[in-house]
């Protein structure tokens, strides 16, 4: 009995083995082939955005072989040429919050901080107060969404805080820990152009259907991609009051009408560089503009974009690449080229990928039947067996029931 259990164990750790291996990407798409062997950028498209896991993890290039091209992950960073840091007055941990004072002394009107972070896999929230003698402080903006790293290229990643224009001299971060370990904030400051650097940062996805519905004290917009995209940005056209500041929720909605609220901000006349929404994905979005006694808004253009970014890969001449997507629950892959990144050229030439269709098309049916499926059906056979086998064994050894095996005991 005990070494059919031990069997049965084996055969069913077998089944689950074999069952994880089976897993495949659910979508390919051909690169071209490389006429000089060495590095070479592919742009994470709208397309592939779509079809890949939100933070990429399950991205990867492989040769005819099935061989992996390692890569790594770049965005593309502000263009603004300078970089004005603020000065870092204090910054104290407690068990709940990382605090840090910045004296902005010579920046113009504030709108916005850019902070680099050491990269990191977890989120936080954070809000922001203005100051003019360190002794009062005044809220600017609260529940500010501090986002994962989808870079695995330099070690950091910049976080771009956005907030109404302010003229105070200190500004405060707090930083939601949770009784957490904090984030490691490396720097903090602002670009002296910020305008310049919305249109290099962000590619837009094809243009969604929008739908405007005004109630009272409320209006609600209704958007609806036709597939789901990564939005980084979010664009809204506005007309209807030359000035006007008004409070914004942004939910995403899925096919079953739930409804998620991923970002609030707010919308505020003379302010063109949109509303961050951290890269979810969703062909549903719904935003609540509230309107309190101003008359409604007219929302005339809705933009969603993505931050730029693409994977940088060494490729071989010879050799046949694809890349790979959609694969549920996969993880980053660790690859040696990560630590030399900075060694990367940063002009490199761009492959652009072919259409992406089922990596179990009907173009594929010419191919032998996959061996990992095979073993499955054996297994599931022996697996069949042995539990008719052990039930088989078990009826065998009960005892006998009714009136027969009472006159047996006496």
């Amino acid at each position: 009995m005990r070494t059919m259990h031990r069997i049965l164990v084996s055969v069913v750790l077998l089944l689950v083995a074999l069952s994880s291996q089976a897993q495949r990407h659910r979508v390919k798409a051909d690169l071209p082939a490389v006429g000089t062997t060495g590095f070479y950028r592919i742009d994470v498209t709208p397309a592939l955005s779509a079809e890949a896991n939100s933070d990429l993890s399950d991205v990867r290039i492989v040769d005819e072989g099935g061989r992996q091209a390692p890569y790594v992950l770049r965005q593309a960073m502000p263009s603004a040429s300078v970089f004005h840091p603020f000065q870092v007055l204090s910054q104290v941990t407690d068990s709940s919050n990382t605090t840090v004072d910045l004296e902005t002394v010579g920046s113009a009107r504030i709108g916005e901080i850019f902070l680099v972070l050491a990269n990191t896999a977890v989120e936080r929230t954070a809000a922001v107060s203005g100051s003019t003698d360190r002794l009062h402080w005044f809220a600017i903006a609260e529940d500010v969404r501090l986002q994962t790293s989808v870079d695995t290229d330099p070690g950091s990643f910049g976080q771009l805080v956005r907030f109404p224009p302010v003229d105070y001299p200190y500004l405060r971060l707090q930083i939601r820990n949770g009784r957490k370990d904090p984030l490691n904030l490396l720097r903090a400051g602002v670009y002296e152009k910020p305008g310049s650097r919305i249109g290099s940062q962000f590619r837009d996805n094809p243009a969604p259907s929008f739908a405007q519905r005004d109630s009272s004290g409320r209006s609600t917009l209704s958007i609806r991609q036709n597939a789901p995209y990564r939005v980084d940005r979010l664009f809204l056209n506005v007309q209807g009051a030359r000035y006007y500041q008004r409070p914004v929720r942004v939910y995403t909605v899925d096919r079953a009408g739930v409804r998620t609220l991923v970002a609030t901000s707010l919308l505020r006349s003379g302010d063109s560089a949109g509303i961050e929404l951290g890269g979810m994905k969703s062909e549903g979005l719904m935003v609540q503009v509230e309107n309190g006694d101003s008359p409604p808004l007219s929302i005339t253009a809705v933009r969603l974009a993505q931050r730029s970014t693409f994977l940088v890969a060494y490729l071989q001449t010879g050799r046949r690449y694809t890349l790979l997507a959609g694969l549920a629950g996969a993880h980053p892959p660790l690859y040696d080229l990560s630590a030399f990144a900075d060694r990367i050229p940063t002009d490199v030439p761009l492959l652009v990928a072919g259409p992406f269709k089922e990596t179990s098309t009907k173009q594929d049916a010419g191919r032998p039947f996959d061996p990992l499926w095979i073993a499955l059906a054996i297994g599931l056979a022996a697996l069949g067996f042995l539990t008719f086998r052990l039930l088989r064994d078990v009826k065998k050894a009960s005892p006998m029931e009714g009136p027969d095996a009472h006159d047996q005991g006496s």
